[in-house]
């Protein structure tokens, strides 16, 4: 490696820092550099690569001739279309399948779990599910063994690396094993030849270059390579020694992002704690003092969006508390009532329920999918089959406001919204509740305030109940549910406060979404330089 290359990768590590997903990024620039031969030393004493594929070819005939392993089938020749990049001189492009015994395991269904190998005596099972994502320790501890008189089950000894070939982890789960184990059928195990280090070929597995090759080779629905592809994946050969370098250079920076990673995680614990005991105090000391702390210190509370979503809930709450806006006693009394006694049953209605139709039609009907935030978008309507009478009921007009009643997502049953803007002909679905309110007792943007504020929310989210996978509540959850109704004119000072407050957090995620590209525009252009 150049000292301008260690340069840049010591100031890799500064810039990715800041980065939202920097450190994860680094983690593949130093898997890459590995790959290249950027990361340590050639030293021109070592043997090169094309001895260490003597030798290897050398062990595979002792061990076919032992007994030990199958005579492996021939492996096109590397030609300069498999060579991704230029290597180092002592360096070689091979075939993962020359350089190591390449198997699948066996799949077993869950009866034959159940009953025949949960808390048998024997070697551990492993399946996809007890392999991490590179350097997490396998699970051997699931409970499922297999009884060594079990023949046909294929066995990966101490050192084989793991890659999941098929699903939704192809080619992200992969690990060493530590004993001999036996294996799912969706895992292959690479038993290596000539001394290579079982490191070595697991950093290759998580290095990009692997995982460009691999995910080309992917075929099929569900997403998986098969081994005859798996077999023939091109890959950059060290010599031996310098392998040796190569995995102990990468443990160490991978141990300096673990702590970086670790100093991160730390820094945002702390800074969203703090930002949590001060709206704690907010919520619950009257007198300000914690507006106060939040003012001081808004720079540092405010550069993670978590914090802002926490800012945007308590407003919601101090307004339905009374607390965001003066009271003037003249207005009136504020009362709390249920929204049986706000709107009456009559005023409550669910919507339609017309599938889409593939043809132009008078009416479209809305998805539950226009629901965003508090706003309904009215203009992503899909069209519908029905008559004009039929449909009149259904109609949306402009300020309408809208309950959902079921949604996949718990945090979403319930959320109230308004249809600020419609066009005609717009009918609403099924899963949506209509509320008309009464105009003279409570205006429309304060109803979404309070409704979706954070105490309503719990009361319907403990109010739902699933069905099928769908959270659902009804008009009589709906009607239960208490509203604080304070007289007209300061409902719309407090809508007013609301809007302002909630500018001011867009301005902050804005603020954040800027800081944050800049910061990854700063490490693209630090990573470009490598």
């Amino acid at each position: 490696m150049t000292d301008a290359t260690r340069n840049l990768l010591e100031q890799h590590f500064d810039t990715a820092f800041a980065a939202p997903d920097g450190v994860a990024r680094l983690r593949e620039l130093i898997l890459t550099l590995a790959m290249q031969g950027k990361l340590v030393a050639q030293n021109p004493n070592d043997p090169p690569a094309s001895e260490l594929l003597k030798e290897i070819e050398v062990d595979k005939k002792r061990q076919v001739k032992a007994g030990k392993i199958k005579k492996p089938k021939s492996l096109p020749a590397i030609d300069q279309s498999d060579a991704a990049y230029v290597l180092p001189q002592s360096w070689a492009w091979t075939r993962v399948g020359t350089i190591g015994n390449i198997f699948n395991g066996n799949s077993i269904n869950a009866r034959e779990k159940e009953t025949k190998y949960t808390g048998a005596n024997g070697l551990p099972y492993i399946a996809t599910k007890d392999v991490g994502y590179g350097l997490d320790t396998l699970d051997y501890k699931n409970g499922i063994y297999i009884p060594e008189s079990e023949e046909k089950f294929k066995i990966a000894h101490q050192g084989a690396v793991l890659i999941c070939a098929e699903g939704g982890s192809a080619g992200k789960k992969c690990g060493i094993t530590e004993q001999d184990i036996c294996f799912g059928n969706k895992l292959f195990a690479n038993e290596i030849f000539g001394g290579i280090p079982s490191k070595f070929i697991l950093y290759l597995y998580l290095s990009p270059v692997f995982r460009e090759s691999f995910n080309a080779a992917m075929t099929g629905i569900i997403g998986g390579v098969s081994i005859a592809k798996f077999l023939e994946l091109p890959v950059p050969l060290p010599p031996l020694d310098e392998q040796h370098r190569i995995v102990a250079r990468i443990d160490q920076l991978m141990a300096r992002c673990d702590a970086l990673e670790k100093l991160r995680k730390e820094r945002e614990e702390k800074r969203l704690a703090v930002h949590a005991a001060a709206i704690k105090q907010l919520l619950d000391a009257p007198e300000g003092s914690a507006w106060d702390f939040i003012e001081q210190h808004f720079g540092a509370l405010y550069t993670v969006k978590e914090n802002v979503a926490e800012l945007r809930k308590a407003i919601l709450q101090l307004a339905v508390m009374g607390r965001l806006v003066p009271q003037n006693p003249k207005d009136g009394e504020t009362r709390t009532v249920t929204m049986e006694e706000l709107v009456g049953r009559k005023n409550l209605k669910n919507g339609l329920s017309l599938s889409p139709v593939d043809r132009p039609s008078d009416f479209v009907c809305l998805p539950l999918s226009a629901m965003k935030g508090s706003t309904i978008d009215c203009s992503i309507g899909k069209p519908i089959e029905i008559a004009a009478d039929r449909a009149e009921p259904y109609l949306i007009k402009p300020r309408d406001i809208f309950i959902i009643r079921g949604n996949g997502n718990k945090d979403r049953v319930g959320i109230a919204g308004m249809a600020r803007m419609c066009p005609p002909n717009v009918l609403f679905p099924d899963l949506f509740i209509r509320v008309t309110l009464p105009p003279n007792k409570i205006d429309g943007d304060y109803f979404l305030i309070a409704w979706n504020s954070p105490v309503n929310r719990e009361v319907l989210e403990g109010l739902a109940a699933t069905t099928s996978g769908i959270w659902k509540v009804n008009q009589g959850h709906i009607s239960e549910c208490e509203i604080r109704l304070p007289p007209l004119a300061e409902q719309k000072r407090i809508v007013a406060k609301v809007g302002e407050l909630t500018a001011l957090c867009d301005t902050l995620d804005q603020q954040i979404d800027a800081a944050t590209g800049k910061q990854s525009e700063l490490l693209n252009a630090v990573m470009a330089q490598v």
